[in-house]
């Protein structure tokens, strides 16, 4: 008797174990070849950098507010901030139509004709922004801009994407 609750309560255990899943978690790339573009909205301090890939139905974008970042100031050090799942977020959308950039990103109201067919936000990581000094005359420096994105966590349907390190890449 003891013996048959021991291997029934063994076996419960063994299946409540398998039941329960956070769901898949997946370590590949994410590579989008596109360069890196922004938009922002000072007076709400809050700001876009995003990369759309080559058929224009895939996104990755990093949207944060901040009172101290300037997108029109080169900062004499790296500017960091800190992901989560609520004001800084970090997000991979998949569409049903091509979306326009510009459009989909920098105006106060969104186009609601496209369809969102797959979504990752991030709940965790940091976001990195640097300046490089491309060229300079007697007059201007001329920088450009890069974001990477360091340990984040995109959450989406049972599937979650853990990455080290991923770069949004320099503005064009």
């Amino acid at each position: 008797m003891i013996r048959n609750s021991y291997i029934l309560s063994l076996c419960f255990s063994l299946i409540l174990f398998i039941s329960c899943s956070e769901g898949e978690i997946i370590n590949q790339p994410i590579d989008f070849s596109a360069a890196m573009q922004n938009c922002t909205n000072d007076s709400s301090n809050s700001f876009v950098f995003y990369k759309i890939k080559d058929d224009n139905k895939e996104f990755l974008s990093l949207n944060f507010t901040s009172t101290s970042f300037n997108i029109n100031t080169i900062p004499s050090k790296p500017v960091t901030v800190p992901l989560n799942s609520s004001t800084n977020i970090v997000t991979y959308r998949a569409f049903n139509k091509v979306i326009n950039g510009d459009t989909y990103f920098c105006s106060s109201i969104p186009p609601s004709d496209a369809n969102v067919i797959n979504e990752f936000i991030s709940t965790n990581g940091t976001a990195v922004i640097t300046y490089t000094l491309k060229t300079t005359t007697d007059t201007t420096e001329i920088h450009s801009r890069t974001v990477d994105l360091f340990n984040i966590t995109l959450e989406g349907a049972d599937i979650n994407y853990r990455v080290e390190k991923l770069s949004l890449g320099p503005t064009k």
